[in-house]
């Protein structure tokens, strides 16, 4: 599901929401390719909110917190 949608944040408009997933790199591959699979630089959205923090309108703390908490979460099982 997208993390975002899940939380109702920046313009949800359904929260369990599994269209159209994408992963996103909360640092860019073009900034850093030794992250591109490291867990604590992905986060599983949809299109419009992988879109959205592409275009920078989400910040990345705000998806840096995401990740994190789903990091936290895992290793707490």
């Amino acid at each position: 599901m997208c993390q975002i949608c899940i939380r109702n944040l920046w313009g949800t408009e359904r929260k369990y929401n599994y269209d159209n997933l994408q992963v996103h790199h909360a640092i860019p591959l073009s900034a850093d390719k030794n992250l591109k699979l490291d867990d604590s630089n992905l986060i599983t959205l949809c299109e419009y909110h992988h879109y959205l923090c592409d275009r920078g309108d989400i910040p990345y703390s705000e998806v840096k917190k995401i990740i994190d908490e789903q990091n936290n979460r895992a290793k707490n099982k």
